[in-house]
C-alpha cells in the first residue's frame, strides 16, 4: 500500500495519544471521490502492472487484458498499466505473481500508497531564487509544468491563480482505479461543478501549494509562475504511474519541461529499483524530473537487516499489528536476500502467556525450490493452527528474475481471540518469522508499515529503521527527498502558537526515511525542509470539518467571496514538493536539463557538512536551491529541443556578439549572467528577425537566456 506522507502528523498524534487504527482487511477502507468510503466488498477492479515478453506485439497484450474485461491505461515498452476486474482471476487474495498467461512474464498487483512555507524559504537563502537580487533575475518556474500525483485537491484555491486571476491549474485527471474509472477536467466551470476528489483529505492542496502556490501572504510556494497539472487517485501504483504519464503528455503538448512530485511511500518490495513500479518510473524519468518522498518511518520498527555467519545462520522477528493488540493480523512482510543464496523461512505462533514458547510451527518454505513456490496455510490444511487462529496465511517466493535475489513474501489474514490474561488485553498468540541463511548471506525484512510492524523476539536482533527508505524512491532516474526541521512553532488562526515537541530546528527529522541499498546507493539523495510547513488547505475539506473544529489552521483570506485557508503539516510529503518546485526554477533557467544532470547538480550543491556519519537521515546532504540554480545555469547549452524550429527563437555566438534570431518577430528578452548568477546584461528585442548584441565588454564564461511569451527559454553558454 502507498502512504501519503502528510499522514505523519496524524500518526504522531495517534502515537502520543496511544491510539491506533484497526485494519480489517488488506484493503478495507479506501477513500473515494467526495469522501465516499470504498470497502473491500465494493471493489470491482484491481490495478495491475504487467510485464510482457520482450518484442511482444502490444496489440496482443491489450487484447489479452480486454479479454478479461480490463483496461490498459498506458504502456511503455513491455510494461503495461492496467485495471482488471477482480473476477478475472479465481481469488482476489491470490497473488498476481502466480497467474500464468501467454506472453506475460510477470504481473504485480498494484500496491496502495500512503501520502508523506514561509520559514522554509529562509534556509540556505532559498528566497533568492524567487525574489531575485540586484544582480540576478527572479526565477518562478515560468515556462515549466509542475505536476503532482496525490489525493485531496481543491483546484479553485486562490493559491493556484496567476497575477491576472487566471487559473494555473490547466488540467485535473482523476482515477478511481478500484472502480475502473478515469475522468479528465479542465477549466473553472468544470472545477466548480466537481469541487474536489475527496472532502476528507487536503493532502494534494497542501503539497501543490508548497510546490507552486502563488498567493503572497508569506506562504508562497517554490514555483509560483509554473503551469500546473494535477492527477488524483485512490493511491495505487498503477494510477500514480498513469498520472505521471498524464503530466508528461500535457507538458509535451505545450512544449514545456515538466517536474513531477509524488509525496507517497511504500515499504515492501526489493528496495533496489527493480520492482515493476520503479522500472516504469525510470522510463518516465527520461522525460520529466520526478521527485519522490523518502517516507516517514525513520524512527519506526519496520525493518530488520542481518548478515549470516558460520555461528549465526538464523534470525527471528515477531510481527505485530499497528494497534499492538494483535487479535487481527493483516498486511504484508517482505524478506529479501542480497543475492540468490537460498533462504528458508518458517512462521510459528508463540505463546505470550508461556514465555513466548512455540505454540505451533508451520512448514519451512525454501527459495531454492525450482520455479519458486506459493503456499496457503489455514487451520484446515495445517491443523496446528486450529484452535489458535482462523483465516489464512499466504507465502510465496523463489529467486526474482528481475534482480536474481532470493525473496519470500508473507501476507497475513488471521484472527485470534484468546487474551494473554484478564489484566493484559492483547492477544495471547503472536506470529514469529524465522529466517535461515547460508554463511556470507544477508537478509532484509520489511513490514508494510500500514498494518504490520516488527518487534524483537527473545533471540533478537532488534528491528529498527535502518532500511526505512520507501521502495518507490529507489529507482535510478528519480530524486529521493528526506526532511529536516526548519521550524518548531507555527502561528494558529486563533492568534495562539503551536509548538512541536518532536521537531528540533536545524536537525534532520527522526521520522525521515533513509537507508543504504544493497547496490551501495545512499538514500535519500537530498534532504529539505519538511517540519511544520504552512501551505494551502482545501476549502471543501475545511468546510466539511468545520473551521471551529480544526486546530491546525494558520491563516485565512476572503477572496472573491470565498474563504481560503492555510494550515500546517509535517513529513517528507512536504520536503519533496519543496525540492520539486525549486527544480522547476532550474528548468526555467535551463530547460534542457536531464535527470542525470539534476541529480549531479543536487549532489554538487548539497550542503555536504550534513553527513551520513553524523546522522544517516542526512542522506547525501541538505538541499541548497540557489546554489543549485547557479549550477543549472552553468550547464546551459543552446538547444531548442522539440519546439517548432521554423518560429522558435534561437541564439548564436559569433565570438564577439550574440546573434538573436526571432523568426516570428515577437518580443523577446535577452539576459546574460555570470556563472555565479550575477546579471551582467539585459535587453528587450522586438520586431526583428535577427539582432546582433555586442558583447565586447564581457569577459570569461557567461550564460545567455532568451525568453519569449509561450515559449521555452533558450539558453547558451559562451566564452570570450
Amino acid at each position: 500500500m502507498f502512504i501519503p506522507g502528510s499522514g505523519l502528523r496524524a500518526r504522531i498524534w495517534q502515537s502520543l495519544m496511544k491510539r491506533f487504527l484497526l485494519s480489517a482487511l488488506l484493503i478495507t477502507l479506501l477513500s473515494g471521490w467526495q469522501g465516499s468510503v470504498l470497502r473491500a466488498d465494493d471493489i470491482t477492479h484491481y490495478p495491475y502492472i504487467l510485464e510482457a515478453e520482450e518484442g511482444d506485439d502490444p496489440a496482443d497484450v491489450i487484447s489479452y487484458v480486454e479479454g478479461l474485461n480490463g483496461t490498459v491505461l498506458r504502456h511503455r515498452d513491455n510494461l503495461y498499466l492496467t485495471m482488471i476486474p477482480i473476477t478475472a482471476f479465481q481469488s482476489p487474495a491470490k497473488s498476481p505473481g502466480r497467474v500464468k498467461a501467454p506472453g506475460i512474464k510477470r504481473i504485480e498487483r498494484g500496491r496502495k500508497m500512503t501520502p508523506t512555507m514561509d520559514r522554509a524559504r529562509q534556509w540556505y537563502e532559498a528566497y533568492r531564487v524567487g525574489n531575485g537580487t540586484e544582480s540576478t533575475s527572479a526565477y518562478t518556474g515560468e515556462g515549466v509544468v509542475t505536476g503532482i500525483c496525490d489525493i485531496g485537491f481543491d483546484p479553485l484555491h486562490v493559491n493556484f491563480r496567476d497575477a491576472n486571476g487566471g487559473n494555473r491549474v490547466k488540467r485535473v485527471v482523476c482515477y478511481r482505479e478500484y472502480y475502473g474509472e478515469r475522468k479528465v477536467l479542465e477549466g473553472d466551470e468544470q472545477y466548480a461543478e466537481w469541487k474536489t476528489d475527496n472532502i476528507d483529505m487536503t493532502h494534494a492542496t497542501h503539497v501543490a501549494g508548497i510546490m507552486a502556490g502563488s498567493y503572497d501572504n508569506g506562504y508562497k510556494g517554490a514555483a509560483p509562475g509554473s503551469d500546473m497539472v494535477i492527477t488524483l487517485s485512490m493511491e495505487s501504483d498503477v494510477a500514480l504511474l498513469a498520472g505521471v504519464e498524464d503530466i508528461i503528455e500535457y507538458a509535451k503538448s505545450v512544449n514545456k519541461p515538466a517536474v513531477v512530485n509524488l509525496s507517497m511511500g511504500n515499504y515492501t518490495g526489493p528496495h533496489d529499483g527493480t520492482s515493476l513500479f520503479c522500472q516504469y518510473m525510470d522510463k518516465l524519468g527520461q522525460e520529466a524530473i520526478i521527485c519522490l518522498s523518502a517516507g516517514n518511518e525513520g524512527c519506526s520498527t519496520g525493518s530488520m537487516r542481518a548478515d549470516f555467519t558460520e555461528t549465526k545462520t538464523n534470525v527471528h522477528t515477531q510481527v505485530h499489528s499497528q494497534d499492538w493488540v494483535m487479535f487481527e493480523m493483516r498486511g504484508t512482510v517482505d524478506i529479501w536476500g542480497a543475492d540468490d543464496k537460498p533462504l528458508k523461512v518458517r512462521l510459528s505462533a508463540v505463546d505470550g502467556q508461556n514465555g513466548q514458547a512455540s505454540a505451533c510451527d508451520l512448514d519451512w518454505v525454501d527459495t531454492s525450490t525450482e520455479g519458486g513456490f506459493s503456499q496457503t496455510f489455514t487451520p484446515e490444511s495445517h491443523p496446528a493452527m486450529a484452535g489458535l487462529f482462523t483465516g489464512a496465511l499466504y507465502m510465496e517466493g523463489g529467486v526474482s528474475a528481475a534482480n536474481n535475489r532470493s525473496y519470500v513474501q508473507v501476507t497475513f489474514n488471521t484472527n485470534t481471540t484468546e487474551h494473554q490474561s484478564s489484566t493484559q488485553p492483547w492477544a495471547r498468540y503472536l506470529w514469529m518469522i524465522e529466517v535461515q541463511g547460508e554463511p556470507g548471506g544477508h537478509v532484509d525484512i520489511n513490514s508494510d508499515q500500514i498494518y504490520t510492524r516488527l518487534s524483537r523476539h527473545t533471540t533478537g536482533p532488534n528491528p529498527g529503521s535502518s532500511f526505512s527508505i520507501s521502495d518507490l524512491a529507489t529507482g535510478h532516474n528519480t530524486v529521493s527527498v528526506g526532511m529536516y526541521c526548519s521550524r518548531h512553532t507555527v502561528p494558529l488562526i486563533d492568534g495562539t502558537e503551536y509548538e512541536s515537541s518532536i521537531s528540533i530546528e536545524g536537525e534532520p527529522s527522526s521520522y525521515s526515511g533513509y537507508g543504504t541499498l544493497v547496490d551501495g546507493r545512499v538514500m535519500p539523495l537530498t534532504v529539505a525542509p519538511g517540519s511544520m510547513i504552512i501551505s494551502s488547505y482545501s476549502n471543501p475539506y475545511v468546510s466539511n470539518r468545520g473551521e471551529a473544529n480544526m486546530t491546525d489552521l494558520c491563516a485565512k483570506a476572503e477572496v472573491d467571496g470565498r474563504t481560503e485557508y492555510w494550515g500546517w503539516d509535517i513529513g517528507t510529503s512536504m520536503s519533496c514538493p519543496f525540492v520539486a518546485g525549486y527544480i522547476a526554477t532550474w528548468l526555467e533557467a535551463n530547460p534542457d536539463l536531464t535527470v542525470a544532470q539534476v541529480q549531479e547538480i543536487i549532489r554538487e550543491s548539497n550542503d555536504a557538512t550534513k553527513t551520513v556519519s553524523a546522522n544517516p537521515r542526512n542522506g547525501q546532504g541538505w538541499f541548497r536551491p540557489f546554489e543549485g540554480l547557479q549550477l543549472a545555469m552553468s550547464k546551459a547549452t543552446s538547444s531548442p529541443g522539440n519546439i517548432e524550429e521554423r518560429t522558435q527563437p534561437r541564439l548564436e555566438w559569433t565570438g564577439d556578439a550574440l546573434r538573436v534570431w526571432t523568426p516570428a518577430r515577437e518580443e523577446v528578452s535577452l539576459e546574460v549572467y555570470a556563472p555565479d548568477g550575477r546579471k551582467v546584461m539585459s535587453r528587450a528585442i522586438s520586431d526583428s528577425v535577427m539582432t546582433e548584441v555586442d558583447c565586447g565588454a564581457l569577459k570569461g564564461v557567461n550564460i545567455a537566456t532568451l525568453k519569449a511569451p509561450s515559449r521555452r527559454p533558450v539558453t547558451l553558454k559562451f566564452a570570450r
